[in-house]
């Protein structure tokens, strides 16, 4: 099993435009053979503070 956590901290003019395409690119990663999972996350704290995890 692989995992990746991918953490970012974005500018503020940019967060949307970055959420929509790992948003648009995590729904074609999770048909890939032997996805478990692929979630986009944003902290509840800090709303420029995205992750992106992979199973």
């Amino acid at each position: 099993m692989t995992l990746l956590i991918i953490r970012m901290n974005v500018f503020p003019e940019k967060r949307i435009e970055l959420s929509q395409t790992i948003s648009s690119l995590s729904s074609s990663t999770r048909m890939k053979k032997g996805c478990r999972r692929c979630d986009f996350c944003q902290s509840i704290e800090d709303e420029n503070r995205l992750v992106l995890l992979e199973e």
